[in-house]
């Protein structure tokens, strides 16, 4: 099972079809690339299949082309894929995020391009979560 919903190479997902998939996250998918518009500027939001086990998913990035999240969408959720470096580790646990991703920081497996973290969007409290990593990460 792939990590993201539409795993059918040959057809990228269509606005209607993510709609469909997301139902009521869709307000919190639209919300959160406005977010993301009003903090970094304008930025590159493309279509990208890395593998079957990963699916489709939005690659979201500044125009100098460094990647800001990975979006996969789900059934009725969406998972939020985060890279950072190793350097705002302490930062992260010292923060007010939510102990299960502080959790997931912890246990991420290291490599020499930093740390990379999935995080099920569900509710507000984790896009809180999620914007609160870009703002440490981003500082």
């Amino acid at each position: 099972m792939s990590k993201s919903i539409f795993d059918d190479k040959s057809s990228k997902p269509t606005e209607l079809e993510l709609q469909q998939v997301l139902g009521k996250q869709n307000k919190e998918w639209q919300g959160f690339i406005n977010y993301i518009q009003e903090n970094y500027g304008n930025i590159i939001q493309e279509w990208k299949f890395y593998s079957k086990s990963a699916g489709w998913c939005l690659r979201v990035s500044e125009n100098k082309g460094r990647n800001i999240v990975f979006l996969l969408p789900n059934k009725d959720y969406f998972i939020v894929t985060i890279n950072f470096g190793t350097k705002i580790v302490n930062d992260i646990l010292k923060s007010r995020v939510a102990d299960i991703n502080k959790q997931k920081v912890m246990d991420a497996k290291v490599y020499m391009e930093g740390i990379s973290i999935l995080i099920e969007v569900r509710n507000n409290k984790d896009l809180d979560d999620i914007k609160m990593i870009l703002s440490i990460r981003d500082k």
